[in-house]
């Protein structure tokens, strides 16, 4: 992916949270807190590639959105 596309790639998932922000809690409830253990792991020896990092944050962020108002 090149950086063009990584950019692409970036506002996309910028866009698609900022549609959500009216649906979204303005602090997460307990079950959200709780979905933070998905953070909890060791970090990599070597960095993972940034369409892999953009990914995995989004990815997560959409879980913890799975706890609506």
């Amino acid at each position: 992916m090149n950086e063009r596309e990584l950019l692409s790639d970036a506002d996309a998932r910028a866009l698609s949270y900022s549609a959500s922000l009216a649906t979204r809690r303005v602090f997460p409830d307990a079950a959200a807190l709780a979905g933070l253990v998905r953070f909890d792991e060791a970090l990599p020896v070597n960095g993972l590639p940034a369409e892999q990092t953009l990914a995995l944050l989004d990815d997560r962020r959409a879980q913890v959105a799975e706890y609506p108002l």
